[in-house]
């Protein structure tokens, strides 16, 4: 488990180096962007797999306190099943989490002014419309 590589799709290697960007860019890294593109696809129930993978991201990486109980969560309440927090099930779990992120990236792919990003991501945190991500995301917990 602890040497396991979390895949990022390549599809969205440039959106996720905007993500990143130091100038333009809201996340510090690659592993905060896929959080929360993992939220915004749970929130939309948007899995995508893929096959096609970037440099993937160490699993060390993540908070074993914050970032890997919600990777797991995504899978528990997914399949409803205390079991994918199981050892046996963890390549399942993380596979939930990796599709999840390549469904929030595609929704982001595609809502995000790339010309004013970081204004862009401010307004689908706090729009009024239907995507209030931090209004409604209690909800979906």
């Amino acid at each position: 488990m602890k040497a396991y590589r979390i895949r990022r799709p390549q599809k969205y290697d440039n959106l996720l180096n905007l993500l990143k960007d130091r100038e333009h860019g809201v996340f510090s890294t690659f592993k905060s962007a896929l959080i929360f593109a993992a939220a915004v696809g749970f929130k939309n129930k948007k899995r995508v797999s893929f096959s096609d993978t970037d440099e993937p991201i160490a699993l060390s990486l993540f908070s074993e306190h914050q970032e890997q109980p919600f990777m797991l969560c995504l899978a528990l309440t997914e399949f409803d099943d205390v079991a994918y927090l199981r050892e046996e099930n963890f390549l399942e779990a993380m596979q939930v989490f990796e599709e999840y992120a390549a469904g929030g990236l595609e929704i982001l792919d595609g809502s995000l002014d790339k010309a004013h990003f970081k204004e862009s991501i401010e307004s689908l945190l706090t729009d009024n419309g239907e995507f209030n991500l931090l209004d409604n995301i209690a909800d979906v917990w």
